[in-house]
């Protein structure tokens, strides 16, 4: 069920910048036609903790080529960002909590989105709508759309603070 953001579990400053970060993890990404990431995020009194991440990719070792040659159609071995995310919980026998966020560069595909719900997940955030759209209505997920030039400039933002630190610390 898609709500609106004054019902966000965290202040939309925040989960804009979380998001600044996911897409800056969806670089990391192989493919030519969409890279995407996701993270799940616990909160630990506020504070943003990352338990788990993924990008869209291919089974290490394979191929990276994840679409046809015009870049029209993704190949069946591409796994989505979500579920990489889910099998990196499963390597390090973890698992969503209730409070957990799932941040998405995307919303998540029909299949995606059957993964996390088996998951357990309860609440995902994301910047871009996936080209199908009707399944998010029907879940019990709460799915929050943030403004992707909101996001934009929380990158920004941070990459000017960032500088701004590295320029007042003396050199060695």
């Amino acid at each position: 069920m898609r709500l609106e953001l004054k019902d966000l579990p965290i202040k939309l400053d925040q989960a804009e910048f979380i998001m600044a970060s996911v897409f800056a993890l969806a670089g990391s990404s192989k493919s030519k036609r969409r890279a995407t990431a996701a993270m799940l995020v616990h909160l630990h009194q506020g504070f943003p903790m990352i338990i788990s991440s993924g990008v869209n990719g291919t089974e290490p070792g394979t191929s990276n080529v994840m679409e046809n040659d015009d870049l029209t159609l993704s190949l069946p071995t591409v796994i989505h960002a979500e579920v990489n995310c889910l099998n990196r919980l499963e390597d390090y026998n973890l698992w969503a909590e209730n409070n957990d966020i799932l941040f998405c560069t995307d919303s998540p595909c029909p299949n995606c989105l059957q993964a996390l719900e088996k998951e357990g997940v309860q609440t995902i955030v994301y910047a871009r709508e996936y080209r199908l759209t009707d399944h998010l209505d029907a879940s019990d997920i709460k799915m929050f759309h943030l403004d992707l030039a909101s996001v934009e400039t929380k990158m920004r933002s941070a990459i000017d603070r960032m500088n701004e630190v590295i320029a007042t610390t003396p050199s060695v």
